[in-house]
């Protein structure tokens, strides 16, 4: 066989395996693109977008059946604002939409921060990320969904200044908040609402402060038997309410944080009752090896 066509072999190997190329971004023109809106058009699925520093005032709009993967520069310097949702799965796409999203604070100014239809089944991972709705009901992530499958996993991500944190609704609807943060929301999380199937919320290892209320089922009682709702090895603490529809699981504390600073971030001091109190499985180990930390730094 001639090298020509073991190269040609290989190409269509990492072709078939999705392996994508990387994109970049950058506001003042030394990436391939300077809008977030230019990278996805031109991307294929597969594809990684790096988002570099910079306020973007735009969102990201899925495209059909893509798999994509952002990357920004950090939640503090990298910033999505839109006065629509700043990530959105539209409701007219058949399905099959694949997202990781890590380093950005997602903001709107008067819909959802990220806003998930269920036209199909679809999955969203959120790694590292602030996310912010001033709407007047809005949400950091918002779930809408019927018969299909949609799965949300949200890790050290800080849930603020909402009025609802992370909520969903669908029988098909899976949302799992791993080592999060959820302060100042009207509810933090809530799972269904009236005449809505509930779906189901796994909570982990996360902080709830300062919140009007912490965890919430909706109460419609057609309904309740779909909603699932599982806290375990959380925080909850200066909350008007810690649960409604639903209770206290393993390993919940109600102990104060003890935030180093909460204006410079969410770090937890040294003698945090957060400190290896979070969920005891290996699986979920600091990165020394220590048992997991409450908080978005477990």
């Amino acid at each position: 066989m001639s090298n020509i066509t073991k190269i040609g072999i290989s190409i269509s190997l990492i072709l078939c395996l999705g392996y994508g190329k990387t994109i970049i971004v950058d506001q003042g023109g030394s990436g391939d693109y300077t809008t977030i809106v230019a990278a996805v058009s031109a991307s294929s699925s597969g594809d990684t977008i790096k988002v570099n520093a910079g306020v973007y005032i735009e969102g990201i709009s899925v495209k059909s059946g893509r798999t994509l993967t952002f990357i920004g520069a950090g939640a503090s310097t990298t910033h999505i604002y839109n006065s629509s949702p700043a990530v959105e799965f539209p409701d007219h796409l058949g399905g099959g939409e694949n997202l990781s999203i890590s380093g950005f604070t997602l903001q709107s100014s008067s819909d959802d921060a990220v806003k998930i239809y269920g036209r199909g089944d679809r999955e969203l991972e959120l790694k590292q990320c602030v996310l912010i709705s001033d709407a007047s009901e809005g949400a950091g992530v918002h779930v809408n969904t019927g018969s299909e499958v949609v799965n949300v996993t949200v890790y050290n991500c800080v849930f603020k200044d909402s009025y609802y944190g992370l909520w969903g609704h669908g029988s098909t609807y899976t949302g799992n908040a791993i080592n999060c943060v959820f302060d100042n929301n009207t509810i933090a999380v809530q799972i269904g609402y009236p005449n809505n199937p509930a779906g189901t919320a796994n909570i982990q290892n996360s902080i709830f402060i300062n919140n009007t209320t912490g965890i919430y089922k909706s109460n419609d009682s057609g309904w309740l038997q779909y909603g699932s709702v599982l806290s375990v090895y959380n925080s909850m603490y200066s909350n008007s309410t810690n649960y409604n529809n639903t209770s206290a699981g393993l390993g919940d504390i109600t102990s104060n944080p003890a935030f180093n600073d909460i204006s410079q971030g969410y770090s937890i001091s040294s003698s945090s009752p957060c400190i290896d109190a979070g969920n005891p499985s290996t699986g979920y180990n600091d990165p020394d090896g220590t048992r997991n930390d409450m908080g978005v730094y477990g």
